[in-house]
């Protein structure tokens, strides 16, 4: 008896990063912390659409639980083009470390209402010339 049925099992979706309930922007500013301690260099933004800066909710006394928000009065007089703006969040890194250049992005993703994951993907590792007169991250 159930020769012709076969019980399928679910494939399980994995990810590799790191879950938050925070909101996007205070996800991102802690991403460019640690980038930033870490020794990470990354792509500057050009054009934001607009958007200018964020704040701390309360800047008079700022304090690890404080939210970051968007500071409306230094984005631009015409608005913020949100398709445009929406580069912020997604970050491209390098990191040389004597001859090895490793390339990575991270980028957060919403999971559902109340969740996202920062997903980091490894785009490529290479050797870098040591000769002096070399660019940092010149391929070998």
């Amino acid at each position: 008896a159930g020769l012709g049925k076969e019980k399928r099992q679910h494939k399980i979706k994995w990810h590799f990063g790191i879950g938050s309930r925070s909101p996007r922007m205070e996800v991102m500013l802690e991403i460019y912390r640690t980038l930033k301690v870490l020794g990470m260099e990354w792509k500057e933004k050009g054009d934001l659409g607009g958007l200018r800066g964020v704040r701390p909710t309360s800047p008079s006394s700022p304090s690890p639980h404080d939210k970051t928000v968007l500071n409306r009065d230094l984005d631009d007089s015409g608005g913020v083009d949100m398709t445009k703006a929406a580069v912020i969040y997604f970050v491209e890194t390098q990191r040389r470390v004597q001859d090895v250049v490793v390339l990575m992005n991270l980028q957060p993703h919403m999971v559902n209402s109340i969740n996202y994951l920062v997903d980091f993907h490894h785009k490529r590792t290479y050797k870098a010339p040591m000769e002096p007169g070399a660019s940092k991250f010149d391929m070998a």
